[in-house]
């Protein structure tokens, strides 16, 4: 192998960096001579782009924020173009369009072009009209013009009061004056005339002694004849009166016609509702769904019961039909029929109750009939629990009770031979409201009581029975508490809640020796509850029955 001396090395290394820095020469020019990016021109659309306020060329590059000949709005170019239209050519004006920008951007101003076109312009959702023509109403402004005018093409209407027009709907009289009912009569508890023609209602007064006292409104119907019960009225109407029947056509009245009637008592049917008939609050149940909403319930001891009155015309024996409910097999009551002046009298009946029905509520309920007896005038009758335990259901079971109806006859009775005043009413205490502190004791069946039941001993103070009525008339009436005792019995009185004040005295025999205490007066107000309660103070007593009797003025 060679070697190479110390002079050799030295070339070497020179020739090495002479080459490398020649390379770096190299490099150097190359970078310097890279050529310059060219500089970018926008572009814009021919078209114009605007806002409310101004408008512009957009840029069509990549530089859309970019805007030319950015300007505001000037309208002052007129074009009769759709787009600027703003009131069509009418009968007598030109059309109107709205002046315009440059850009194509519309103002608020306008201006008239064209000419007008002379058709008149009409509402033709509204016929205007006279007694011969209709016609559709201009809205261009000329009230004189009238669009699809022609005469009427008339149809009678079916009534026969009018005649109508089949297009427009215009409807006439064929009548000036309605006639006054004739043939104006009253029997059969009815008020007859003949129809009015083209009459469709009818307005029926009472009056009495010139006062009015009763009105209704009748349909015309379809019948020849008109006939208007006197006991459509909502009141009982008894005595002389004045009956004025008007027809009546919409707009059209007729001249009344009058007649003198006499109205008689009626035998009608009677219904009487179950929380009328009770003499303790405690048994009564509102309930919207019932009839006359609401019912009687709760009849849980030995003589509980309801208290009805009825004023029969004259004797006899009428169906009774009692609406009640019970969820209990065959429950049953006793009904006793109290004449006025007796101090008792025998059972009329024992009504059952068949069917099953669940208690009030949803349920309607059942109805079951009976008959009873009854003497010419008022008489008292009284639906009870009895005091029998020897039967099923004990003591009668549970009945709940909706209302009771007496059938009528339709039979008339002159007012003159008819006396409906009210003698007395007489209230069973085993009916009422009983309270003892002793709270096992129970009204007791005792034959020498009113029906058979005595409340027993009010022996503890508290003890009481309290009674809730209404009277049929108002006036003044004597109140007097049938009891037994022995010596002499004194009692505290309230009066619908008012404080209660010694009003009574009676001194007796035996607890089972029933008599009238003295008693008191009392104004009372027909139609409307009253509540007397009967309190014990030093000596116990035997309650039977409350007996209230109106005093002769």
């Amino acid at each position: 192998m060679m070697k190479r001396n110390h002079a050799d090395k030295l070339l070497s290394l020179l020739l090495a960096g002479t080459l490398v820095s020649s390379a770096a020469v190299g490099l150097a020019a190359c970078k310097e001579k890279e050529p310059t990016p060219p500089v970018h021109t926008h572009t814009f659309a021919e078209g114009w782009s605007h806002n409310d306020t101004e408008h512009w060329h957009a840029a069509t590059c990549d530089h859309a924020e970019e805007r030319e000949d950015v300007a505001t709005h000037v309208y002052d170019r007129e074009v009769a173009e759709a787009d600027y239209l703003a009131t069509a050519a009418t009968c007598t004006e030109p059309a109107k369009y709205y002046l315009s920008c440059v850009c194509g951007a519309k103002g608020t101003e306008t201006f008239a072009f064209g000419e007008a076109d002379g058709q008149h312009t009409f509402n033709t959702s509204v016929w205007e009209h006279d007694a011969t023509h209709h016609w559709h109403p201009a809205i261009c402004g000329h009230a004189g013009e009238k669009g699809s005018y022609e005469q009427h093409t008339f149809t009678n209407n079916a009534d026969g009061a009018k005649r109508t027009c089949s297009e427009c709907k215009y409807s006439e009289y064929l009548f000036d004056e309605l006639a006054s009912p004739q043939d104006l009569a009253y029997a059969d508890r009815a008020i007859t005339f003949r129809k009015v023609q083209y009459a469709v209602s009818y307005h029926v007064e009472i009056k009495a002694d010139e006062s009015k006292v009763a009105e209704k409104d009748v349909p015309a119907g379809t019948e020849e004849t008109v006939s208007v019960s006197i006991d459509g009225f909502g009141k009982e109407l008894v005595g002389d009166y004045t009956v004025t029947v008007t027809a009546i056509c919409d707009d059209f009245t007729s001249d009344p016609a009058t007649a003198t009637i006499k109205v008689s008592w009626a035998d009608k049917e009677v219904l009487i509702e179950a929380e009328d008939a009770i003499l303790n609050e405690k048994h009564y149940h509102a309930e919207a769904n019932m009839h006359g909403g609401a019912f009687a319930e709760n009849f849980n001891d030995a003589g509980q019961g309801l208290y009805l009155r009825y004023f029969a015309y004259e004797a006899g024996t009428k169906k009774v039909t009692i609406r009640y409910a019970t969820n209990e097999d065959d429950p049953y009551v006793d009904i006793y029929v109290n004449k006025e002046g007796e101090t008792a009298t025998e059972k009329q009946a024992r009504v059952v109750f068949p069917e099953k029905t669940g208690w009030f509520g949803d349920i309607k309920g059942a109805d079951t009939e009976t008959e009873l007896t009854f003497t010419q005038g008022w008489n008292e009758i009284y639906v009870l629990k009895p005091s029998d335990t020897t039967q099923t259901p004990n003591y009668g079971g549970h009945v709940q009770f909706d209302y009771f109806v007496i059938a009528g006859s339709d039979k008339e009775y002159d007012p003159a031979s008819v006396d409906k005043a009210a003698k007395s009413y007489r209230l069973e205490a085993e009916v009422a409201e009983w309270r003892w502190t002793n709270a096992k004791q129970r009204p007791s069946h005792w034959s020498a009581f009113s029906l058979g039941f005595g409340l027993g001993e009010m022996n503890a103070a508290g003890d009481g029975v309290k009674f809730r009525f209404k009277v049929a008339e108002s006036g003044t009436y004597k109140v007097q508490l049938a009891l037994g005792g022995s010596g002499s019995v004194q009692l505290n009185v309230s009066i619908n809640g008012e404080e209660a004040t010694e009003k009574t005295v009676r001194t007796g025999s035996a607890w089972n020796i029933v008599g009238l205490d003295d008693g008191f007066t009392v104004e009372l107000t027909a139609g409307e509850w009253v509540t007397i309660d009967f309190l014990r103070t030093t000596a116990w007593y035997n309650p039977d029955y409350l007996l209230i009797t109106p005093v002769e003025a």
